[in-house]
């Protein structure tokens, strides 16, 4: 299985357990706090996306009132499930607190019974992703929506019923997905939970503010800062936006509704892109990257050879991180300059030059270490790449089936509805899902629906369908692999059939946008093989 460079602390502390109720928020925490004050000037509006969980009783049943209980139990253990995230007028800054236990009050919860098929079932996942159930400053962040496929006893589910959890992102990120499993089915089972001083998410919090605070590695961050500041250096908003016809007055105001595109890659494909990443010796996050800087390259129709995008990483540097549940995941900024004459295979490894280089400074969030007063906020990048390399934690059934006395649950699985859960909140972005074992590579497309319509979006997909194509059929990998000249700008972003139809549709700006709605994964399925 491939995997990203892991992240390596530059010293080797503790996470202790505070006991600290109060503090201030975590730096992944102030980003997911901004970008959805940039959604919205009114936090009470939804975030764009839950992190959603769906677990499916394969046999025996399981009583409502009892995970009704179980819920409760955890959110009393993982305090950050119930931690209210205000801006402190007084302190200047943004805080988190936790909030005590009342009843069930503390979480949202639903039971939708009758449910007659997967169709339904799907439709109800859509909107559990984009539901506007949070309260982000009182600390409701958890919701819990049983689904049963009949009309029998209320009080039980049953085998093929769904236990769907929709997470808000400022407290839970993919990798919590695994610890909050094992909590629920474990406390279901004992009927409680053992309340231990273990380390909360607010005591990584402490650790991360206090270490760039720490006399003994101001070196360090000298460095990162050095670093990220001779990256970005010169970089022109007005006039680096690939984007067609999108200014950076217009990015700046942010619209909450998007439209989605996804498509698979053929078999034959994706050994090509394996082939191709063995070969040299480059990941496949690399390889994708490379991948999408040549695209926006091609969309910008060569206006602009300097590109730069916010790419997800997630932060769990230390051992005791890994089971903890929270939101780790941070942006960092991947700058390039497209050199037309350069062959693909030399573009990929100079983008693999500029991952290594990020990642010798990535334990320092770039938001606090880039210079004061500096334009180039992440939150505002319009464009940003996310990377999921599989298998995931919901597809490998065979390690995340859990038997408990009464029942055995299982993740739900049946749908490709997972990539909803890491849909970056941008107004252009890319993702990318990898599962070496399954050697299957799926990509979804996704834009604001502000500055373009959902046909320009389809049009938009087979121009990068047509990259994918020229840079990894089977014609193609070998030499490109021997190295032969394969200019980036020899390769058309257009099928010639196209091109008389997208001189007609595509880049069709929207001036006003009416009756439209939020993305749903449901509706946005588009698939291609070979």
């Amino acid at each position: 299985m491939e995997k990203r460079p892991a992240l390596t602390p530059l010293s080797s502390p503790i996470v202790t357990a505070m006991k600290c109720s109060r503090c201030v928020a975590s730096f992944a925490q102030q980003r997911k706090w901004n970008d959805q004050k940039i959604n919205s000037d009114n936090l009470a509006l939804p975030a764009v996306t839950n992190v959603l969980l769906p677990l499916t009783i394969k046999h025996g049943s399981m009583t409502v009132d009892r995970i009704r209980s179980s819920i409760v139990a955890i959110l009393m253990k993982y305090e950050v499930l119930r931690t209210g995230i205000r801006f402190d007028q007084q302190r200047g800054e943004l805080i988190q607190e936790v909030r005590p236990i009342s009843n069930d009050t503390n979480y949202s919860f639903q039971l939708t019974c009758g449910v007659q098929s997967q169709q339904e079932v799907h439709a109800l996942l859509s909107q559990e992703i984009v539901k506007n159930f949070s309260q982000i400053a009182d600390g409701l962040l958890v919701r819990c929506h049983l689904i049963k496929m009949n009309f029998d006893d209320a009080e039980y589910l049953q085998a093929d019923d769904l236990i769907v959890f929709a997470i808000h992102p400022i407290a839970f990120d993919l990798n919590s997905m695994g610890p909050f499993f094992d909590a629920f089915t474990r406390v279901y089972d004992l009927n409680g939970l053992d309340i231990v001083d273990t380390p909360q998410y607010s005591d990584f919090t402490l650790y991360e503010h206090a270490r760039l605070n720490d006399s003994t590695l101001q070196f360090s961050i000298k460095q990162a800062r050095i670093f990220w500041s001779a990256l970005m250096d010169g970089y022109d908003w007005n006039r680096n936006i690939p984007l067609p016809e999108i200014s950076r007055n217009e990015i700046k105001s942010y619209s909450n509704y998007h439209h989605t595109i996804r498509f698979t890659l053929s078999q034959e494909l994706v050994n090509a892109q394996m082939k191709f990443t063995s070969s040299n010796n480059v990941s496949m996050f690399e390889l994708n990257l490379a991948y999408y800087f040549i695209f926006l390259y091609k969309l910008a129709h060569g206006n602009t050879c300097d590109l730069c995008v916010a790419c997800a990483i997630d932060r769990r540097v230390l051992a005791e991180m890994k089971s903890m549940i929270g939101t780790f995941a941070d942006l960092l900024p991947y700058r390039i300059m497209i050199k037309t004459t350069e062959s693909f295979t030399d573009f990929v490894l100079r983008v693999h030059g500029l991952c290594a280089k990020v990642l010798e400074h990535v334990e320092w969030p770039y938001q606090q270490v880039v210079t004061s007063g500096s334009d180039l906020s992440l939150t505002d990048f319009p464009i940003r790449f996310e990377y999921i390399s599989s298998p995931s934690f919901l597809k490998r059934k065979e390690t995340t089936q859990r038997k408990m006395k009464d029942a055995t649950l299982e993740p739900y699985t049946t749908e490709k509805w997972l990539v909803g859960n890491v849909a970056p909140s941008s107004d252009f972005s890319l993702v990318v899902a990898h599962d070496s074992d399954e050697k299957t590579t799926d990509y979804t497309l996704q834009c604001s629906a502000k500055f373009y319509d959902y046909d320009t979006l389809i049009a938009m997909s087979r121009q990068f369908k047509h990259i994918l194509l020229q840079f990894l059929s089977a014609n193609s990998v070998n030499t490109i692999l021997q190295r032969d000249i394969q200019m980036i700008d020899n390769h058309a972003l257009l099928l010639p059939h196209d091109i008389e139809e997208l001189k007609i549709t595509c880049l069709n700006r929207i001036p006003v946008v009416v009756n439209t709605g939020k993305y749903t994964i449901a509706q946005t399925h588009w698939f291609f093989r070979g």
